[in-house]
């Protein structure tokens, strides 16, 4: 059964995990070894599968996601890595997808830039092309990752609509003709007490199915393909207001829809934000808003409930799982997340993603969330 929390990486996503042309890893969270390589990072890095399952020194800092690490190839190369990574689960155990991006050049070519106001002639020359190969190796880089996460992201959407077909087919199917049998029963019964009993049963089993289909919209909400990002935050906040009584206001300013992928993170995420305000913020009022920026969507869900104290470092600590994972989602598109609270007052999230329709070699670094 898949983590509803992170992927399930079995036999459905082998096949991406095998076939990837970058290097992946997953990671033991508990034990800090590798659980599993593909066959690129045996190729790359010159260890044998064997090696590498055996490995425990230095791993510790891939615990950390989303962080830039060191790594020393079999030879005795070191290499930088930048990391980007994901929560999963693997084989029931909690575990970490790692995606090492080399970027030893590229910090090789920021290093030589500081000497660059000396170079002259020739050398001014030779550092301006190798800065056109880093670009195009960034761009490079950018597109394999945007490919990645689309084939991720695309896996996660699939076993979502998966398990909401068994639920509408099997669970509301039974219980809907569960509460017609009820309900016949309970126009057949004369006592007024046993009548009373029956129709309370009835309206709890109505309250079942009700519940049923809001987990069905939440699984697979159909028109976030078909009408977009907007309108299915849109309905998502209007049985969200059935169910929990708060009011809320929605304000969509997109004047084009972004990639399928693009739009997937931004509704989950903005899903999860609303679901960790019903559970501990205590609101009367919530404000949610859809902005293009910076070649990319911005989305900002704010509470006026109780608040809490936040340092950025606070969400990657135990505890903060649902915050955490957001994050990972959003960096792992190339966009960053911020978040905002004061005590007794309310919270702010604040997300931005790229478009990735409308950029090229914009990376996230390029974009960061104003102070």
């Amino acid at each position: 059964m898949p983590s509803m929390n992170g992927l399930l990486v079995q036999d459905p996503y082998q096949d991406v995990f095998q076939s990837a042309p970058q290097p992946m890893w997953i990671l033991d969270l508990e034990t800090l070894r590798f659980l599993d390589v593909n066959k690129v990072s045996i190729g790359v890095y010159g260890y044998s599968r064997a090696e590498l399952l055996l490995m425990t020194n230095d791993l510790a800092a891939f615990a950390l996601p989303n962080k830039n690490g060191r790594f020393v190839k079999k030879d005795g190369t070191a290499i930088d890595v930048q990391l980007a990574s994901s929560d999963i689960t693997f084989r029931g155990r909690p575990a970490r997808l790692i995606i090492p991006i080399d970027v030893t050049s590229q910090k090789a070519a920021k290093r030589a830039l500081v000497d660059a106001d000396s170079l002259v002639g020739v050398e001014r020359q030779l550092r301006k092309h190798e800065m056109r190969a880093t670009r195009e190796e960034l761009r490079l880089t950018n597109a394999e990752r945007r490919r990645l996460l689309a084939s991720l992201v695309g896996a996660q959407e699939e076993e979502r609509r998966r398990i909401s077909a068994d639920i509408h087919d099997d669970s509301i199917q039974v219980m809907s003709a569960l509460t017609m049998r009820i309900e016949g029963l309970t126009r057949s019964i004369q006592d007024s007490d046993l009548r009373t009993q029956m129709e309370s049963i009835r309206s709890h089993a109505e309250l079942a199915v009700h519940r049923l289909r809001l987990l069905l919209f939440d699984l697979h909400p159909l028109n976030l393909v078909s009408e977009g990002v907007g309108s299915a935050l849109s309905a998502h906040l209007d049985h969200w207001k059935s169910d929990s009584r708060m009011d809320y206001s929605f304000e969509d300013r997109l004047s084009t829809q972004p990639p399928p992928d693009v739009a997937t993170i931004l509704f989950r995420v903005g899903q999860e934000a609303l679901r960790n305000i019903r559970k501990h913020a205590n609101a009367t009022r919530v404000s949610v808003s859809l902005v293009p920026q910076d070649d990319g969507v911005l989305l900002s869900v704010s509470d006026d409930g109780v608040g809490f104290g936040v340092h950025p470092d606070d969400l990657y600590l135990p505890g903060h799982i649902g915050m955490q994972a957001m994050r990972e989602k959003v960096e792992m598109a190339g966009g960053w997340l911020k978040v905002t609270s004061v005590p007794g007052v309310g919270s702010e999230l604040v997300f931005w993603v790229p478009d990735h329709s409308s950029i090229d070699l914009r990376d996230s670094s390029e974009v960061s969330p104003i102070d």
